[in-house]
């Protein structure tokens, strides 16, 4: 009797020490792997856009979302999803991708993002707080802005508030 307990017992652990490595190792790897594969797919849809490009991104953002059940916290993942959301037209799907990316890492590229997709949308101001904030990590996303109008406005804003001391710009906000 106390053997087939102990039988019973090494292979529950053995059972449990397979699906840990299956969750905690085999699974993140072979998302890195896919998600690897995905990011090129979508950096070649994004530089050469065809008629095919709803299609493939469609296919990648399917292909993607089983990866952020996997590896949670990994902003790639998210922002490989958001880029491939923005190409079959969703701006609204894509934000919300980039705002779960920055409950992780609060990334200037990020910022920058959420602004080109507010634009694409038509809401300028709403858009001009991303582009500041992003701005305000470095100055070269300014430059990326195509808007020229919203483009000068984020300009002046972090322009000004670069030109104050630390302590006063944050009490101002």
């Amino acid at each position: 009797m106390l053997k087939a307990i102990k039988a019973v017992l090494s292979a529950a652990v053995a059972a449990a020490a397979v699906l840990a490595i299956v969750r905690w190792c085999y699974l993140p790897i072979s998302c890195d792997i896919q998600q690897k594969r995905i990011d090129k797919s979508t950096a070649a849809l994004l530089e050469n856009p065809n008629w095919l490009t709803g299609m493939k991104a469609h296919q990648n953002l399917s292909e993607i979302r089983h990866c952020m059940g996997v590896v949670p916290c990994k902003v790639s993942v998210y922002m490989t999803a958001a880029a491939n959301s923005r190409l079959v037209g969703a701006p609204e799907e894509a934000i919300a991708l980039y705002e779960t990316a920055l409950r992780y890492d609060r990334r200037p590229e990020i910022y920058a993002s959420i602004g080109e997709c507010l634009l694409s949308m038509n809401k300028k101001d709403d858009a001009v707080g991303h582009f500041v904030t992003a701005g305000m990590f470095s100055p070269i996303y300014i430059s990326g802005i195509d808007d020229e109008g919203v483009r000068l406005r984020v300009d002046e804003i972090v322009s000004k508030q670069r030109a104050l001391p630390w302590h006063v710009s944050m009490e101002s906000e």
